[in-house]
């Protein structure tokens, strides 16, 4: 632990060594006084409860999306179901409506797909 607060802004005493990230989580350590620490500390939680906030957002919006892909499935099946019966069955638009669904849902994996071949 160093003597002095390693915040290039503060000159106070050395008080505590904290883990700080830098490319990793807690790949170094840093010496703080009592207040900086503190506010350290805070920004560190104050950053934690944004990212859940976002990562609660962005769930929500991919289960809404599941929601209306199932929703959209089901009348498929069902319209599938009554073309049966009158001896039509359209079953390649079926499949190109649920592909494009499937795309708008995951479009990172359409992406990634994409790169690799």
């Amino acid at each position: 632990m160093k003597e002095f607060c390693e915040n290039e802004f503060c000159e106070g005493e050395g008080f505590k060594e904290v883990r700080v990230s830098a490319e990793k989580a807690g790949d170094g350590k840093r010496t703080f006084c009592v207040p900086c620490e503190n506010a350290f500390s805070v920004g560190v939680q104050h950053a934690t409860i944004v990212a859940k906030a976002e990562l609660a957002k962005e769930l929500t919006k991919k289960d809404r999306l599941i929601a209306a892909l199932q929703r959209r499935l089901r009348r498929i099946v069902r319209e599938a179901q009554f073309s049966e019966d009158d001896g039509v069955m359209d079953l390649g638009e079926r499949l190109l409506e649920i592909e494009k669904l499937a795309a708008a849902l995951l479009p990172e994996k359409g992406a990634k797909g994409a790169k690799a071949q």
